[in-house]
């Protein structure tokens, strides 16, 4: 079923070779979309913190403390580099 959906995937060589800690870039295109970018980190923390915006202007003080608390909970591990 995945198969149905992904068009292609470009898998470059890796800069240093026998290295296990070198970066390896990956190109994934899907059907009708094209190429795949990632957002960055940047991208990511901005997100972040319109979403917290957004709710603290819109719930009570507790919920939008709780809803914020579960936003900041999945994005720590990026924050802290650690893989998804």
């Amino acid at each position: 079923m995945l198969n149905e959906f992904v068009e292609k995937i470009v898998v470059h060589e890796r800069d240093r070779k026998g290295s296990a800690d070198t970066a390896q870039k990956i190109e994934i295109y899907f059907n009708f979309i094209g190429e795949y970018i990632p957002p960055t980190m940047t991208e990511t923390v901005v997100v972040f913190f319109r979403a917290v915006i957004t709710i603290w202007n819109n719930q009570p003080l507790l919920k939008a403390w709780k809803l914020s608390v579960n936003i900041l909970g999945s994005l720590l591990p990026l924050l802290m580099g650690e893989k998804s």
